[in-house]
């Protein structure tokens, strides 16, 4: 049965979820109703069917050495920029509070 949907997006049973996500997108822009003038192709709505078909049932690439990322840097909590940002808004809070742009023409 899944045989059917891989041969929609021209794709063999063999091909990994980045692979059939890749190809859906690709040949769902080239058969968009946008770029063909209103209304859905049958051709736009089999690629449709087939991606959802086949979408729970993908497994995802096996991770090589390449691919495996690191994990997220921890987050800061608190304020909000670097240090030196952080005291650029001190000086012009106190500097210029309050001035106009007339001031300084």
């Amino acid at each position: 049965m899944h045989k059917k949907y891989y041969s929609v997006l021209g794709l063999t049973d063999a091909a990994c979820a980045n692979t059939v996500k890749h190809q859906f997108r690709r040949l769902a822009m080239q058969h968009h109703p946008d770029r063909t003038g209103g209304r859905p192709s049958d051709e736009y709505l089999r690629l449709c069917e087939a991606y959802e078909q086949l979408k729970p049932h993908l497994k995802p690439a096996p991770e090589t050495a390449l691919t495996i990322r690191s994990p997220a840097p921890e987050r800061r909590r608190g304020r909000r920029g670097s240090p030196s940002q952080r005291r650029f808004s001190i000086i012009l809070e106190t500097d210029f509070l309050g001035t106009r742009l007339d001031d300084f023409a």
